[in-house]
């Protein structure tokens, strides 16, 4: 079994999406989920997450044509259920910050699951194809195979990727050239937060980096971990056709970027009503 953890801050509405496409997907039976939350402070995310209130949610969507052509089938319900003793939830003792978070969940998830050579970490608002983690994990042994013959160190795998406009080529993880522009976090050809498959050697090679603490206010937390994914000698590939399609509209660290979605997704995607 590879653990997944689920990164939150506010939005409970694209959180319960996430959940509800992702426990419908084949995952394996007791599959370890837990949902990471930064110390959301809206009532509305706290009764989502630790009650079992009804919440009506308003203006859940806001452009059903780009919804229906690049998620799949339109999504109109907005009422959520409360997740109190539905599944685990962990909050850290202090807000940490949109690059603190990923890297505080990364340190808990290999010191808690020390068994697992992997784990998946996604961002709370996305949509799964229902043969996702299936395919990822034979995706990732093909991958491992061909890596070890050459002798590369496996870093960051992900089942999401924005510039894959195609959904029918050739299948599986490949190997992406990710580069820093003027030392700074900007990236050439890098990929997004949306979802992390993170090796364990990644993890023993760059320890000091995912046990640090962080300042509250640093953002470019995808950027610093493929930063510091690169500065360890490890790869970053991405599968093709993704399986795994962005759903949120507007991000709490960036909220003037907009919908960051890929054309490229292998529709249609999994759903149940109910968690």
């Amino acid at each position: 079994m590879i653990p997944i953890a689920i990164r939150t801050f506010e939005r409970p509405f694209f959180l319960d999406i996430t959940l509800k496409s992702l426990l419908a997907s084949k995952i394996d039976q007791n599959q370890e989920i837990i949902i990471f939350d930064d110390c959301s402070q809206s009532e509305e995310a706290n009764d989502y997450l630790f009650t079992n209130k009804e919440i009506n949610i308003k203006n859940p969507i806001i452009n059903i044509n780009f919804w229906e052509t690049y998620v799949g089938q339109k999504q109109t319900h907005i009422k959520i259920v409360g997740l109190n003793n539905k599944i685990t939830i962990i909050r850290p003792n202090k807000r940490k910050g949109v690059r603190g978070f990923i890297f505080w969940i990364i340190n808990y998830m290999m010191e808690n699951f020390p068994e697992a050579d992997r784990i998946h970490i996604i961002e709370a608002d996305c949509v799964f194809n229902e043969n996702w983690y299936l395919l990822s994990k034979k995706y990732y042994d093909d991958y491992k195979t061909i890596k070890n013959k050459n002798g590369d160190h496996i870093g960051l795998l992900s089942c999401y990727d924005r510039k894959c406009n195609k959904p029918d080529v050739s299948p599986g993880f490949r190997f992406r050239v990710v580069e820093k522009k003027d030392h700074t976090y900007n990236f050439s050809n890098g990929i997004g937060g949306v979802h992390y498959l993170i090796s364990r050697e990644l993890y023993n090679r760059a320890t000091p980096s995912f046990t640090k603490e962080y300042y509250i206010h640093s953002k470019s937390g995808d950027t610093e971990l493929q930063s510091v994914c690169l500065n360890n000698n490890c790869t970053i590939s991405v599968t093709a056709p993704s399986l795994i399609q962005h759903i949120g509209i507007e991000s709490t660290a960036w909220p003037n970027k907009g919908w960051r979605y890929c054309k490229g997704f292998l529709k249609p995607y999994s759903w149940k009503d109910s968690i």
